[in-house]
């Protein structure tokens, strides 16, 4: 990519991020909230089903620990940064998983789903509240695991839920423009023990410390071995989100 393009790129963005900044303050997002939906995953059953309150999961096994996985920014339940884990845990048996589709919240521009968060986390809790209340089940058994956004999201359905779950796993937590002191961010107090992963500081994820135990593969930053390099286009995204936070 050249010069010239990177500068239409940043220039256009801005424009648009801007606009779409001033449209978003009115407009109501309650359509997508409602296509939030969790997804059931058994290693004894092979069909997804949908979480309802009044449905007992097929395949669901009782006091065995419930794993509940929440993707990133424009992402979904299939995407690349789920799929590896959902395989992982399917494959070790003897667990319950489900993992939380907010795509079509996702997929807006950054700023509104990074405003969204707090909304989608209560959605998401309202679910998972429900089928626990329901089904008679220990909320002390469910692990969240959230990736990007989806681990502020996670922080976020921790506090937000009637019953305390067990644990809040963060997978890089998002950076762009969430600051250290941000009220909807992950934090310690989300859960008995939070624990958060960094892989992506300096760039698209966090650097601070925000869990119990905060772990920081190779320093926390990019690239990790055996990973791709950012690309081009990504690494504007990245300074644009910058330049947005301390312009705007």
């Amino acid at each position: 990519m050249s010069i010239q393009n990177i500068y239409r790129f940043i220039t256009v963005t801005l424009v648009l991020l801007y606009a779409n900044g001033i449209c978003a303050q009115n407009s109501n997002y309650s359509e997508l909230l409602e296509t939030i939906g969790i997804f059931y995953y058994s290693p004894f059953y092979h069909e997804e089903q949908l979480v309802r309150r009044s449905v007992k999961l097929d395949g669901f096994i009782d006091d065995v620990p419930i794993k509940v996985l929440i993707h990133g920014y424009i992402a979904s339940r299939y995407h690349s940064s789920i799929e590896p884990i959902k395989k992982a845990y399917l494959s070790a048996g003897n667990v319950n998983l489900m993992i939380v589709d907010w795509s079509q919240a996702s997929y807006q521009m950054y700023d509104v789903s990074r405003r969204l968060t707090s909304q989608v986390a209560l959605r998401i809790a309202q679910i998972l509240d429900a089928y626990l209340q329901a089904n008679n089940i220990d909320s002390g058994l469910v692990q969240i695991i959230g990736h990007s956004l989806g681990a502020h999201i996670a922080g976020n359905v921790g506090r937000s839920m009637k019953s305390r779950v067990g644990r809040i796993t963060g997978l890089d937590p998002a950076a762009p423009l969430y600051l250290k002191w941000s009220y909807d961010a992950i934090r310690i107090t989300d859960a008995p023990f939070v624990d958060i992963i960094h892989t992506n500081g300096e760039r698209l994820g966090e650097s601070w410390a925000r869990g119990h135990a905060d772990f920081y593969p190779n320093f926390g930053i990019v690239s990790q071995p055996g990973c791709e390099q950012k690309d081009v286009s990504t690494l504007c995204t990245y300074f644009l989100i910058k330049i947005l936070i301390f312009n705007f």
